[in-house]
């Protein structure tokens, strides 16, 4: 058996209720990383710097409160943090609400192959469905 992927993620053929509604925004290339883990991560902390038991197996969840840290960093012209979020073995990140991630967070997904997908739906409904 394949192993599940991020690409087998995007192309779930789900009905209407629980359909995930996810785009690739960024990292083609590393749309077949592996998904090891079903258990799902906020990085709020990791991006202030904190990585203790820091679920790198986890698919990322960005909402609105990790965008809006994200777009502090850009307007403070720094990513460090963004770059130690994605020296880990991360499967992938997801956006939800409709939201995008910062063109800092985009450049340094497509160096690192780090597949960014975005939804339309909210968090809570997003880690319900997944």
């Amino acid at each position: 058996m394949e192993p599940f992927n991020v690409l087998s993620l995007l192309d779930l053929d789900l009905k209407a209720h629980d359909d995930l509604g996810l785009t690739c925004l960024a990292g083609r290339r590393g749309l077949l990383r592996p998904i090891r883990s079903t258990e799902l991560n906020r990085p709020g902390l990791a991006l202030s710097g904190f990585f203790d038991n820091f679920g790198t197996q986890r698919i990322q969840i960005f909402g609105r409160g990790e965008t809006a840290y994200l777009e502090r960093l850009a307007g403070d012209r720094t990513t460090d943090s963004i770059t130690k979020l994605m020296n880990n073995d991360l499967p992938c990140c997801v956006f939800t609400h409709g939201l995008q991630p910062t063109a800092d967070f985009n450049v340094i997904a497509e160096q690192r192959g780090m597949p960014i997908l975005g939804t339309g739906l909210a968090t809570s409904e997003f880690t319900i469905r997944i």
